[in-house]
């Protein structure tokens, strides 16, 4: 899928559930991860989106079953998503194990199998003016560094900030009231 496609696919959807954000919400992220998925060459399990509630709580959005099934956590929780929230700038880490703070995604199934250790990451906010909504991870799973796959790159970060920022717009305004 190209990013044409992507954004095409998204306007569609707009006016196909202009009346039902529910499933407007779900089938945009459902859109999404099919790209990202695509682009990086990751499993849908291996891609993330966190999103922030009123209640200063943090949920996940996608994967896409992980939506609506209550797998939050607050934000004051010292955790990486938590900096790219506050700080708005993307983390990546080519060496995730040492990465303090990470155990928490790990041990969230997005599966009934067993996760797989997270060995590398790019996290990216996406921001409604200037202010972060949600964070956006993109994994690569494995039991070690040479499973997991190609290293994560600074070009990976910008092509990602620049493509967040095209599908930012649609995304908030899908997103359900609960989320800031």
């Amino acid at each position: 899928m190209t990013l044409k496609q992507l954004l095409d696919s998204l306007k569609g959807l707009e006016k196909e559930y202009s009346d039902d954000k529910k499933t407007l919400f779900k089938a945009m992220l459902t859109a999404l991860s099919d790209y990202l998925s695509e682009a990086f060459c990751v499993y849908q399990d291996e891609i993330a989106l966190i999103m922030k509630d009123r209640d200063n709580f943090s949920s996940f959005v996608l994967p896409i079953n992980f939506l609506n099934k209550g797998n939050s956590f607050p934000v004051s929780k010292a955790t990486v998503t938590k900096d790219v929230f506050e700080k708005g700038r993307p983390v990546m880490s080519n060496n995730a194990s040492k990465v303090y703070r990470l155990s928490f995604y790990e041990m969230a199934k997005a599966t009934a199998k067993k996760p797989v250790p997270i060995q590398k990451f790019i996290s990216v906010p996406l921001k409604h003016e200037n202010s972060v909504f949600a964070v956006l991870w993109i994994s690569r799973r494995g039991s070690n560094l040479q499973e997991a796959g190609k290293d994560f790159t600074e070009t990976d970060i910008s092509n990602t900030e620049h493509l967040m920022s095209i599908i930012e717009p649609f995304l908030y305004r899908a997103k359900p009231e609960c989320f800031v």
